[in-house]
C-alpha cells in the first residue's frame, strides 16, 4: 500500500513539476553592484542565503532600493547539455541582467539610469548552446527601483522545449468544439455551419406552425 501511494505522488509530482532541473529553496544573497559577482569563481562563501521565490523585505532587507545579485549553484546531466533548453525565473521587481557561468543570457527591463521596471513579467531566457556544462554558475544582477523587490513568484526552473512551451501556454490556439450554432427570432429557426459560412437549414418556429392565428403572450 505504501508503495502505491509513493508511486502516485512521484508520477503526481511529475506532472505538477515537469522542469528538468529544479533549484534550491534557498539562493546566496548580496545587495551591492559588483560585477565580478557574475563569475563562476568568486568566493561567496560569506554571502547570506534567501529563500526564492520571495521579496527581500520580509527576509531582514526593510526599505533596501537598488541593486542586490542572487547566486545559485545546480548540476546538469551531460546527456542534456545538447539540448534546446529555457530557464525560468518567475517575476523579478524590477529589472534583471541573468547570467550563467559569467555569461550575460538574457535581461528584462532596462538598468539606471534610464530605469525602465519589468516587475510583473515572467522571466524567460532561452539557454545559448555552449553556455552550460555539467557544474553550473546561476547568477542574476537585480535592480529595484521602489517599494518591494526580489524574485517574487512565478515559474522558476530549467525546462526542455516541450515543457517550456506547455508551462507558458505558447501551444496552437483551442479549437473550436462545434462548428453548427442553432439561432431564432421568433418566426423562423435557422442552423448556421461556421465551417462553411452558410445557413444551413431555416424551419418554421415551432410557435408560427402550432399556433400561427393565435397570439402568444
Amino acid at each position: 500500500m505504501k508503495a502505491k501511494i509513493f508511486l502516485f505522488i512521484f508520477l503526481f509530482s511529475i506532472q505538477l513539476f515537469p522542469q528538468l532541473i529544479s533549484f534550491p529553496a534557498k539562493w546566496k544573497f548580496k545587495t551591492g553592484n559588483n560585477l565580478s559577482y557574475k563569475e563562476s569563481n568568486f568566493n561567496d562563501e560569506d554571502w547570506k542565503t534567501i529563500p526564492v521565490p520571495s521579496l527581500w523585505e520580509n527576509e531582514g532587507y526593510e526599505n533596501y532600493n537598488g541593486f542586490v545579485w542572487y547566486r545559485v549553484n545546480f548540476d546538469v546531466q551531460k546527456s542534456l547539455l545538447n539540448e534546446n533548453l529555457y530557464l525560468l525565473l518567475g517575476k523579478i521587481d524590477d529589472v534583471d541582467e541573468t547570467y550563467i557561468n559569467g555569461i550575460l543570457i538574457g535581461s528584462t527591463g532596462t538598468m539606471p539610469p534610464n530605469v525602465f521596471s519589468e516587475w510583473n513579467t515572467q522571466r524567460s531566457y532561452k539557454i545559448p548552446q555552449g553556455v552550460l556544462k555539467e557544474k553550473n554558475l546561476l547568477a542574476i544582477r537585480v535592480y529595484d527601483l521602489r517599494l518591494e523587490g526580489g524574485i517574487s513568484g512565478g515559474i522558476i526552473g530549467i525546462y526542455d522545449e516541450k515543457s517550456y512551451i506547455e508551462e507558458l501556454n505558447f501551444g496552437p490556439a483551442p479549437k473550436k468544439s462545434f462548428f453548427k450554432l442553432v439561432t431564432s427570432n421568433g418566426l423562423v429557426a435557422a442552423i448556421y455551419d461556421h465551417k462553411k459560412d452558410l445557413v444551413e437549414n431555416v424551419f418554421p418556429h415551432i410557435f408560427r406552425s402550432y399556433d400561427e392565428n393565435k397570439r402568444v403572450k
